[in-house]
């Protein structure tokens, strides 16, 4: 959970650090693809994470904000600025949020 907490308190340069080792280790967890995108975003790095998102296009064609389950973000606001950078990150957004 060091990908949440970091991402949570706005520390995004240790986050973008530990998610983008634990990405390149593990590049089917998309979970830490969609942090270090959202992290990158919120650091102002615009080109890494649209670099990461490619990524996770890459690795699955078809996914989609409606499709990332596997996030729980307990704190709506959190949720939201993390939905939020990940729009920016042109993550395309076919199913409505919850």
């Amino acid at each position: 959970q060091r990908r949440a907490q970091n991402f949570m308190v706005s520390n995004y340069t240790e986050a973008i650090q530990y998610l983008q080792s634990q990405f390149e280790l593990s590049p089917n967890f998309i979970p830490a693809g969609l942090y270090l995108a959202a992290s990158h975003i919120l650091a102002g790095n615009k080109l890494e994470a649209a670099a990461t998102i490619a990524k996770i296009k890459q690795i699955s064609p078809g996914f989609t904000l409606g499709d990332q389950s596997s996030i729980h973000i307990k704190d709506s606001r959190d949720r939201e600025r993390f939905m939020d950078a990940l729009r920016q990150a042109s993550l395309v957004q076919a199913h409505p949020l919850k």
